[in-house]
């Protein structure tokens, strides 16, 4: 492996999707019907136990009795986007917004299925939508973040997890806001957005990685170590810290201590890593020689 550390991972963050949406604008225009309303409790009732295909099967009843109800087509898609029928989800997600196209969470639930189309383009589509419905949607601010993020458009990323920031206090954005001070190298400003993560929840252990990183890209080996074992503390099947403790012990020439955390990453990497396992191993044998 020819890179000197592995780099930092931004935490992809993945909203669960409501499955019992209160669609008043919708309910307004008619009165609902018993008899659909009971077969969609029972649909949710399986839902939220995880029987996604029996759920499925309720809320296209309570949609046979009352087809003018949005919530309906809804669920059934939310059903097909758990069961990774993306393009049966999309058809249902439309059908809701022909309903009732001024529910925001329509929108949003269309963008996550074009999340998972890889079509960023119609994702962006639909979670701005979405926030111009509602400009204080948090879960589409940060799911905006992350297709920008991921196309390396920094700046919009940025202002759209600043955005969600402003919403709500949560520690995956404030890290993912220091993801982006580190690609640019302002350290002092990503040091600030990591510890604000941690300082909202104590357990978060990917900004204490992320911290690592940050230290060993500035040769600060010792902060490095510490920041990294902490990240591992907290999450010991995490591979991650594993490798690029290593470097940094073995920078501070503690090579009996690299070895071992070699030997963790090894442990704990997923074995289609094929590539990083075996330059774990070339640094074994390095070490073992020296």
């Amino acid at each position: 492996m020819d890179r000197r550390y592995l780099i930092g991972l931004l935490l992809l963050l993945f909203i669960p999707i409501s499955c019992n949406s209160k669609n008043d604008s919708n309910k307004a225009k008619h009165a609902m019907n018993p008899k659909a309303v009971e077969y969609n409790k029972e649909g949710l009732e399986l839902f939220f136990k995880g029987d996604f295909s029996g759920a499925l099967q309720k809320f296209e009843k309570a949609a046979s009795e009352e087809p003018e109800e949005a919530e309906y087509p809804n669920n059934i898609g939310t059903c097909y986007l758990r069961l990774n029928k993306l393009n049966e989800a999309a058809k249902y997600y439309e059908k809701a917004i022909s309903l009732n196209p001024d529910l925001p969470l329509y929108h949003y639930n269309l963008g996550l299925v074009y999340v998972n189309l890889n079509n960023p383009d119609k994702a962006l589509e639909k979670l701005k939508k979405c926030t111009a419905l509602d400009k204080k949607y948090f879960p589409a601010w940060v799911q905006i973040g992350l297709i920008y993020y991921q196309q390396k458009n920094y700046g919009p990323a940025k202002d759209a997890w600043e955005k969600a920031s402003s919403i709500k206090q949560d520690a995956e954005v404030e890290n993912n806001i220091g993801m982006i001070y580190l690609e640019n190298e302002k350290f002092p400003k990503a040091e600030e957005q990591f510890r604000k993560a941690v300082k909202i929840d104590a357990r978060f252990y990917l900004a204490y990685y992320n911290l690592g990183v940050l230290y060993q890209k500035q040769k600060k080996y010792v902060d490095a170590s510490t920041a990294y074992t902490k990240s591992i503390e907290l999450n010991p099947t995490n591979y991650m810290p594993y490798y690029n403790r290593a470097i940094v012990l073995t920078e501070l020439g503690k090579k009996k201590e690299a070895i071992a955390s070699l030997e963790s990453f090894i442990k704990h990497c997923p074995p289609g890593l094929t590539e990083p396992i075996q330059g774990a191993m070339k640094r074994i044998e390095d070490l073992k020689r020296k």
